[in-house]
């Protein structure tokens, strides 16, 4: 997949590149989102030097490795402004809020494929806080 822009058009052709994946392929992606999600940002997205080191210092405690990786793997939306690139010295940091939706249900079959059905959304949120 190619790396794109940290943008809401970028964001949304990445989702499109994922969700057209099987999902073997689409299960490898979430796994890598999970595993590391600073790596996997830094490898499919075109990061300001203040974005990466804002992505790379959350704590682990943050899980938004988890929480956009449940969204990826039921091919969910994922609902992201802009993100500022260098917020610059009148503001301290920016916050991030991840906003998650939805539901999922498992059905046991009598025989067959067991079926996961449903959907989660992501809405994240910007703001700078001076």
């Amino acid at each position: 997949m190619s790396k794109v822009p940290f943008t809401s058009d970028g964001v949304n052709f990445k989702q499109q590149q994922l969700y057209a994946l099987s999902d073997a392929d689409l299960i490898i992606e979430v796994k890598a989102i999970q595993n590391d999600f600073a790596a996997w940002m830094e490898q499919n997205f075109y990061l300001s030097p203040l974005q990466k080191a804002y992505i790379v210092s959350a704590p682990d405690r943050a899980i938004w490795g988890a929480q956009i990786g449940a969204v990826v793997c039921t091919r969910g939306p994922i609902v992201i402004p802009t993100p500022p690139k260098d917020y610059g010295p009148a503001y301290r940091t920016k916050e991030t809020r991840i906003k998650i939706t939805g539901e999922t249900t498992f059905t046991p079959p009598v025989s067959g494929v067991p079926k996961i059905q449903g959907t989660l959304k992501a809405t994240v949120e910007f703001t700078l806080v001076v």
